[in-house]
């Protein structure tokens, strides 16, 4: 129990949020190609490309920062909650 316990405690410690950026780099990147294709957005095709690629650096690092405030949550949660291995 107390392997597990510290298993988890270090993949909390060492998680990155990589997996979390990379699914909203995704989604803004889908996001920003419907918005290109209903609304008029730039006035050129360097500035499309320009603002498609602020969105998606925008959103993979909203995404990786989301990542790593859940693992910190999770991290916290599990040190506050009560050990029954620390009893016996």
């Amino acid at each position: 129990m107390v392997e597990t316990y510290e298993i988890r405690i270090a993949e909390l410690r060492s998680a990155c949020g990589c997996k979390e950026g990379m699914i909203a780099l995704v989604l803004g990147a889908a996001g920003y190609g419907l918005a290109l294709c209903y609304f008029p957005i730039g006035d050129s095709t360097l500035q499309r490309i320009l603002i498609g690629i602020a969105a998606g650096l925008g959103s993979a690092v909203i995404g990786k920062l989301f990542g790593l405030l859940v693992a910190q949550m999770r991290l916290r949660r599990l040190l506050r909650e009560p050990r029954s291995w620390a009893v016996n």
